[in-house]
């Protein structure tokens, strides 16, 4: 059985994920539930998802010029984040630093203070830094993973409470429209899935954000 560099069997099972209309082929289940907690928490948090990839063959693995043949990527347990942005230090090394900004590298520290399953390629060893690169830490199990999404609030949730003033109903805030943010309404008992939460709003799978407070976790 071939492996990638944290162990995880390459060439599994996968499934898309995506992130701002930006899809990305990762590794089917737990997985998938964290590398888009990940890729959702940086595109509130850090910066504006713009492109996003995961799984590689070994062929596509080769074709970028690394020669870790191993990749995490190999395994669906990794994801890169506006690429273009962020050179991999192996195929840029005249000169490389990592062009991302200080706030921006304080959210993503702050991304993985809350995840420490995940590593970030801007702290591999040159010369291999790689900004754009999130991945499964080496050792992480599947139970690990379970638990931190548990932790994270990843999961099937049913509204519970109403937003005042209503007796059957919360509001929904909905992402932007490109005219207008608009609101809608959800029934108490309604079960949603909840893939991020950040600063006490749930974002739900369709892309609405909910206070947390008006949710009550469920299988």
């Amino acid at each position: 059985m071939t492996t990638s560099q944290n162990g995880w069997r390459t060439d599994p099972a996968t499934t898309t994920i995506t992130v701002n209309g930006h899809p990305a082929t990762v590794r089917k289940g737990d997985v998938a539930r964290l590398l888009r907690w990940a890729a959702l928490t940086w595109h509130h948090t850090v910066e504006p998802v713009r492109t996003i990839s995961g799984y590689r063959s070994a062929a596509g693995n080769a074709a970028t010029g690394t020669p870790v043949t191993n990749s995490n990527h190999r395994s669906a347990t990794a994801v890169d984040i506006n690429g273009s942005a962020y050179p991999y230090e192996y195929t840029h090394r005249t000169g490389w630093k990592n062009p991302m900004t200080a706030t921006k590298v304080k959210a993503v520290r702050a991304l993985l203070k809350r995840a420490p399953e995940l590593t970030w390629g801007a702290d591999f060893t040159s010369p291999y830094r790689d900004p754009m690169h999130v991945e499964l830490a080496k050792g992480t199990t599947p139970a690990q993973i379970a638990h931190r999404l548990t932790a994270l609030g990843v999961g099937y949730y049913r509204v519970s409470t109403p937003t005042k003033g209503h007796q059957r109903a919360a509001c929904y805030k909905v992402q932007a429209t490109g005219k207008a943010n608009i609101t809608r309404w959800r029934k108490v008992g309604t079960r949603v899935y909840i893939t991020a939460t950040l600063d006490g709003w749930a974002l739900t799978k369709r892309g609405d954000w909910i206070k947390a407070t008006k949710l009550e976790r469920t299988k």
